[in-house]
C-alpha cells in the first residue's frame, strides 16, 4: 500500500508540469498501471509506469526548451534547432543543453538540469566559501541577472562558467569557449527566461 501511494503522489505532482490534452493520455496509463497492480501484475504495473515517466519527460523537456535566450547578434543556434539538445534519462534527472556558436571558435553552452546530484555540492558553496576551491580554484560568487551564481574563467583555457541554483531542483550552468572574459555567457544569463523557468519548476 505505501509502495503504490509513493508512486501514484509522485506522478501525480510531476503532472502539475504538463498540459491539459498529455495528462488525458498519461492519466489513463496511470489508471492501467493501477489496475495491473490490483491484479497484481507488477512487472507490467511498472512498465505502464515508466511510460507515463517518459511522456512527462518529453513534455517536461519541451517546456524546458521555451526557457533558454534566442542568440545574441551576430551568434546562431550550433548545431539546428531541430538538433540541439541533448536529453538525459535517469530515475530523476532530467538535462536539457543547448549550443551557440559564433565566428573566431567562440561557442556557448546552456544546460538546464533537474535533481542533479550536484545541486547539494554547489548550494553549499554559496554558504560555506570554503567549498568554492573545491569547483575550481578561479571559482567565485557573483551576482548577475540579479541572481547569485557560481563565476569561474581560466584565461589560459579561455574557458568561463556560471551556474545557477534557482531552486532546490534546478541547475543551470552556461559555459563559453574560447572567452576573453565572462561577458558574453553573462549576456546569455540575463536573456534566460527566468520567470518562465519559475513558474515550470517553482
Amino acid at each position: 500500500m505505501a509502495t503504490r501511494t509513493i508512486i501514484t503522489t509522485f506522478v501525480f505532482m510531476l503532472l502539475s508540469r504538463v498540459s491539459i490534452f498529455a495528462q488525458n493520455d498519461i492519466t489513463e496509463i496511470i489508471e492501467e498501471a493501477k489496475q495491473l497492480y490490483l491484479q497484481k501484475n507488477l512487472s507490467e504495473s511498472v512498465k505502464c509506469i515508466n511510460r507515463a515517466l517518459n511522456l512527462i519527460n518529453d513534455e517536461l523537456l519541451s517546456q524546458m526548451e521555451s526557457i533558454f535566450p534566442d542568440p545574441l547578434k551576430n551568434w546562431r543556434v550550433d548545431p539546428p534547432s531541430s538538433h540541439a539538445t541533448i536529453t538525459a534519462y535517469t530515475t530523476s534527472l532530467i538535462s536539457k543543453c543547448k549550443y551557440f556558436k559564433k565566428g573566431g571558435g567562440q561557442s556557448v553552452e546552456i544546460e538546464i538540469q533537474t535533481d542533479s546530484p550536484r545541486i547539494a555540492s554547489i548550494k553549499m558553496a554559496f554558504v560555506n566559501p570554503s567549498m568554492i576551491n573545491q569547483l575550481g580554484g578561479d571559482a567565485k560568487i557573483a551576482t548577475i541577472a540579479n541572481r547569485r551564481c557560481i563565476e569561474r574563467f581560466d584565461p589560459i583555457d579561455k574557458f568561463a562558467e556560471l551556474i545557477f541554483v534557482p531552486n532546490s531542483s534546478v541547475i543551470i550552468s552556461i559555459r563559453g569557449f574560447e572567452m576573453k572574459s565572462t561577458l558574453v555567457i553573462a549576456q546569455y544569463a540575463k536573456k534566460l527566461k527566468w520567470d518562465l523557468l519559475m513558474d515550470i519548476f517553482p
